[in-house]
């Protein structure tokens, strides 16, 4: 997930957000497609992105790199300028540990355990 802070709308509400990922090539940043509505990105300030968007074709993104991202906001006006590009985000090559870890009820017996989790 991309974050950023609510920049200055200059008078106007922000109607959009475009946000840029770098490629692989290190030097050319390409917009994504956000998994959330666009409503939403403009609520929240915040964009999903897919592992996979990632990994593919524009960006093509190796297992261990760095996500650099830059934000464009718009309103009546028009686009602002790209904002810095920021960090803090790696392609993990290896998942998170599950959370809420849970007895599946619906699963367990005398000799079977369920469980669920996220």
């Amino acid at each position: 997930m991309i974050g950023w802070s609510t920049p200055d709308n200059g008078g106007s509400s922000i109607t959009g957000y475009k946000v840029q990922m770098r490629q692989s090539d290190l030097a050319t940043f390409s917009q994504v497609t956000c998994t959330e509505t666009m409503s939403n990105v403009v609520s929240f300030t915040v964009c999903s992105v897919s592992i996979a968007s990632a990994r593919g074709a524009p960006f093509n993104l190796a297992w261990g790199s760095s996500i650099l991202a830059k934000i464009v906001a718009t309103n009546v006006y028009g686009d602002s300028v790209p904002s810095e590009s920021g960090n803090g985000a790696v392609i993990l090559t290896y998942p998170d540990a599950p959370v809420n870890l849970a007895n599946n009820v619906a699963l367990t017996s005398s000799s079977q355990i369920g469980f669920s989790w996220a």
